[in-house]
């Protein structure tokens, strides 16, 4: 479902923008939590989880925008070891433009 809504809303920016615009996505603020917070429902997700959704969302973004940018958040509020790890999830995708911060407080 998540996958499909990124898809909607590339559309939809494609048909007020058009498709060769290069909008900036910034990408979910929280996407660390359902990877690392031992409080989500269910349980946590894997990195490698993580990472093929963040690559479904933008496959579906660029679906609909090729030249869209995308910006990962860098959830600051993680300790240093822990955003090595969850960084080298996600250190070889070529389509990250930006790393960005929504807020949080920064440990390093």
């Amino acid at each position: 479902h998540l996958v499909n809504r990124y898809g909607y809303y590339a559309s939809e920016i494609a048909k007020i923008l058009g498709q060769n615009s290069t909008p900036v996505f910034i990408m979910e603020p929280d996407f660390v939590q359902y990877y690392n917070d031992p409080n989500q429902a269910g349980g946590t997700l894997s990195g490698n989880y993580m990472r093929n959704l963040l690559d479904d969302f933008v496959a579906a973004i660029k679906q609909h925008l090729p030249n869209a940018m995308i910006s990962w958040d860098i959830s600051p509020w993680l300790t240093e070891a822990n955003m090595r790890t969850w960084w080298g999830f996600f250190a070889n995708a070529t389509y990250i433009n930006f790393i960005n911060t929504s807020g949080g407080q920064v440990y390093f």
